[in-house]
């Protein structure tokens, strides 16, 4: 199935009952990523989720629900605060990029960040 790795799932919505964020059809992973702040009812129950910060919680190893702590929603700036409690949570698993969106490296700590940015 494929992959869904380090990335930021955020401040998107749908209306009527549509899922916003993620919906998963079955056999899709979710690992080391941000799923927060999305208007609609997210669809999980198919997707294998590690590592995440999901908002409204969802089972598996290392997830979390709480507020990312992003710099700076309302300017689209959806990068972590240095005390965000998405840092350092992540796996290190095949297929890490070691750059993240932005260029910079992938792991500045002792492990990898949640999201698509990693703190610089």
């Amino acid at each position: 199935g494929n992959v869904f790795l380090n990335n930021t799932v955020a401040s998107n919505w749908a209306m009527s009952t549509s899922a916003a964020g993620i919906i998963c059809s079955g056999g899709e992973t979710i690992v080391n990523s941000i799923v927060h702040g999305n208007v609609g009812s997210g669809q999980y129950g198919l997707c294998s989720i590690t590592y995440s910060n999901v908002q409204g919680g969802a089972p598996g190893t290392g997830n979390i629900d709480v507020a990312p702590d992003f710099v700076d929603v309302a300017a689209g700036n959806f990068s972590l605060k240095t005390t965000s409690a998405c840092i350092d949570k992540g796996a290190q698993v095949s297929g890490l990029s070691s750059i993240d969106i932005t260029g910079g490296a992938r792991v500045k700590g002792g492990k990898v960040d949640l999201g698509a940015y990693e703190v610089k």
